[in-house]
Formats: C-alpha cells, sequence, structure tokens
C-alpha cells in the first residue's frame, strides 16, 4: 500500500499535474496553424498570400511532408518531375549566357513576370550557383505539393482544387513521366538480360567460346 501523501505533497502534485497539462496544451496549439494571429505575429507576405487561412486547422507536422522533396526510391514520378525543371532551368540558363536569347526578348520574359517598370531590364542570370539551387529547390517542393496534395488518399484535405486546364497538363506531364519511367525500367531489364548472357559464356586459351554449365 502507498504511503499517504502529506497535505503539502499533494497539493504540490496536483499543482505540477495541471502545470503539465497546461504545457501540453500550449505545445499542441503553437504546432497547430492558426488564421486569428495578430498582425504583429504573421509577416505581410503571409497576410497576403493567405497561407495561414488555407493551412488553419493542420499542424506544421502533417503540412511540412506535402513540401518536402520527392523521394527517388518511393516516389520516382515526382522525382522526374524535378529532375525535369531542373533541367529546363539549367537549359534556359545556357541558352540566355550563349546568347540564344537576346536583350529585347530578355526584357519581355522580364516584364511578364516583374510588371513594373521591368519592360528596360533583361533577365538577371549572373546569380551563385547556390542561389540558382535555392530557387530550384523552391519550385520542385511547390510541384511535389500540388501534386500530393490533389492524391486520393492524401487525408491532409486543404481548400482547393485545380482548373479544367491544369489538370488536362498534370494529367499529360504524368502519362509523359510514367512513359518515360517504363522505357527505362525496359532498357535497364535489356541491360541485365544481356549481361547474363554474357556471362554464361567464357574464352578458353585458344580463343573458342565455350558456354558455362
Amino acid at each position: 500500500m502507498a504511503p499517504a501523501l502529506s497535505e503539502a505533497d499533494f497539493v504540490k502534485a496536483q499543482v505540477d499535474g495541471m502545470l503539465e497539462e497546461g504545457l501540453r496544451e500550449v505545445d499542441a496549439s503553437e504546432n497547430l496553424i492558426l488564421d486569428n494571429a495578430a498582425q504583429t505575429e504573421v509577416s505581410p507576405w503571409l497576410e497576403m498570400t493567405r497561407w495561414p487561412r488555407y493551412l488553419r486547422g493542420y499542424s506544421f507536422d502533417e503540412v511540412a511532408p506535402l513540401g518536402s522533396p520527392a523521394d527517388h526510391a518511393t516516389e520516382p514520378l515526382l522525382a522526374k518531375f524535378a529532375q525535369s525543371l531542373d533541367r529546363i532551368v539549367e537549359e534556359s540558363h545556357k541558352s540566355v549566357c550563349n546568347d540564344k536569347v537576346n536583350v529585347f526578348d530578355q526584357a519581355r520574359i522580364n516584364s511578364s513576370i516583374q510588371r513594373r517598370r521591368a519592360w528596360d531590364r533583361p533577365l538577371m542570370i549572373k546569380l551563385k550557383k547556390s542561389t540558382y539551387r535555392g530557387y530550384k529547390l523552391v519550385w520542385q517542393r511547390l510541384i511535389c505539393f500540388a501534386y500530393r496534395t490533389i492524391q486520393p488518399a492524401q487525408h491532409v484535405a486543404l481548400s482547393h482544387q485545380l482548373t479544367a486546364t491544369q489538370s488536362t497538363h498534370l494529367d499529360r506531364r504524368t502519362g509523359l513521366a510514367e512513359r518515360l519511367l517504363a522505357l527505362k525500367n525496359e532498357d535497364k531489364q535489356g541491360t541485365e538480360k544481356r549481361g547474363k548472357g554474357r556471362d554464361i559464356f567464357r574464352v578458353d586459351p585458344e580463343n573458342k567460346i565455350i558456354r558455362d554449365a
């Protein structure tokens, strides 16, 4: 039988229990994305994009995996999307550096991105490699986020849906990526078969091909 607590120890145990429960509630609320934060708690960018309202009610642990980089082992399709974006950016950068895109077209492209007095400035391409990697990673994670959030089995149900045009482009892109993966798999299997075919033959000292048993 447990010894009886003194009145002071009993009160202390009750207070400690209430404090622990309060801390657990605070931790849970801090991990939950809310939409009623004061203006001093939210950046102007978040207020403009309304991300808190969009993600309201979900924890950061639930939302963060949606925008994580593609896993090459378990998400080969998303990995192909990321590789495609990386290749497009690199080829575009080379085209501008090699003067395949003249300064007038660069200014037109820039004006479609930054509408405010960008018509007189060409694209800014002289960036550090780390900057390019950072920008590409943002876009790759955004593609992963958009793809994951529309999957039927996704338990984080966010309030958005693709337009008909967006769905068409995504279906087309998905189909092309799946065909590319299938071709790559067939090529890998063919290479393995050819390798096994070579392994069952050997050459003797008289240069005669002998089939191994």
